[in-house]
């Protein structure tokens, strides 16, 4: 593990080092000196010291751009617009780009002047206008400020992105660890019936109990598990239960399809298990009922369960806020944070039936 953890910093500092910001910048002034000089080679009476010129007077003029550029981005902009002084920085940078243009008008007429021969046209103008002079330092300061503004979004998504991703995971967790208690707490109160009765099923339940908890314990850390290991946690719980309540031929639980190597997040269906029997076969215990099917397609697996209920105030509704509503309301979190898109739910209490059907699309 804390190989995997060094490899990814690494792999973290590299992306930064090649990808970052700066050296996003330094490809771009790279690439503007190239075209210069490969320009230059494409054209007609090419020689080694016009070459030497053209780099060392990119090089120059790459240095005052980059000055004109990186005083607007890196102090007018944090010092003024980033602070809501729109009024300052609008003058500000209205100033700097007259005086900029000024020099940079400056500039090129001491070279156009002073090394004539490197220049086609000299002969139609031998200064700079200070218009052209302006458009050139405002079309790189314009330029560079998008690219500012559009760089300083991204990194605001990715870090708003991330907080979401963290704030999901610490729900998660969250509610995770309410489903697990809350699920043992059903279970040790079956657990301590039989015990009251002095059965001889005990030894079993607490044997399927420890198999229970041995997954949620082990097995539930990951964010996904196979379905198989579900069904299997979902038909311990099932056969628990038939021992507990006696009552084998009113409890069904059926899987069609193969769940073969598909990944689901753990803990999904057992709250609607854990609910069926308890408000079901624990409020009508004569003839109470308990029907389970997952029905396991290509592309969605579609569970279903029924049971009658008698009525009662601790009876679940989609909407109580009562204990028995707990695991109810934390799935339905849950499910919203791992398959918002990617599920479909649907409870319906009718004439002392409630139904829960849940259509879920695994991960690809």
């Amino acid at each position: 593990m804390p190989g995997n953890v060094i490899f990814v910093h690494m792999k973290t500092e590299w992306r930064h080092i090649f990808f970052g910001r700066v050296a996003r910048n330094i490809y771009f002034w790279f690439i503007y000196n190239l075209f210069q000089v490969v320009s230059l080679l494409t054209s007609e009476n090419v020689t080694f010291d016009s070459i030497l010129f053209t780099i060392e007077y990119n090089l120059l003029q790459t240095f005052w751009l980059g000055v004109v550029v990186y005083v607007n981005n890196l102090y007018l902009i944090p010092r003024f617009f980033e602070k809501r002084q729109y009024g300052k920085y609008f003058f500000l940078v209205t100033l700097w780009i007259s005086i900029t243009a000024q020099v940079t008008k400056i500039f090129f007429d001491h070279f156009i002047q002073n090394y004539p021969q490197y220049f086609s046209d000299t002969e139609n103008f031998q200064n700079v206008p200070y218009v052209l002079a302006l458009l050139l330092v405002s079309i790189f300061l314009f330029g560079f400020t998008l690219a500012k503004f559009a760089n300083d979004y991204f990194l605001r998504e990715d870090a708003v992105k991330m907080m979401e991703k963290k704030q999901v995971e610490s729900e998660l967790n969250f509610l995770k660890s309410q489903i697990n208690p809350h699920f043992l707490f059903n279970t040790l109160n079956s657990i301590y019936s039989l015990a009251l009765k002095k059965s001889d099923q005990t030894a079993e339940v607490v044997l399927k109990l420890s198999d229970l908890l041995r997954y949620i314990l082990y097995e539930c850390n990951a964010e996904r598990i196979l379905l198989s290991k579900e069904i299997e946690t979902l038909n311990n719980y099932v056969e628990l239960e038939r021992i507990r309540t006696r009552s084998t031929d009113r409890i069904r639980f059926s899987v069609n399809g193969d769940p073969g190597n598909v990944m689901v997040a753990p803990l999904i269906w057992i709250s609607f298990v854990e609910n069926a029997f308890k408000h079901g076969m624990g409020s009508r215990a004569a003839d109470g009922f308990v029907n389970i099917e997952m029905d396991i397609r290509p592309n969605a697996v579609v569970f279903k369960c029924m049971n009658n209920f008698g009525e009662s105030k601790t009876v679940y509704t989609p909407n109580a806020n009562n204990v028995g509503g707990i695991g109810m309301e934390n799935l339905k979190k849950r499910l919203s944070l791992i398959y918002p898109d990617k599920h479909r739910l649907k409870i319906e209490k009718n004439d002392g039936i409630f139904f829960v059907e849940l259509i879920l699309k695994p991960d690809a």
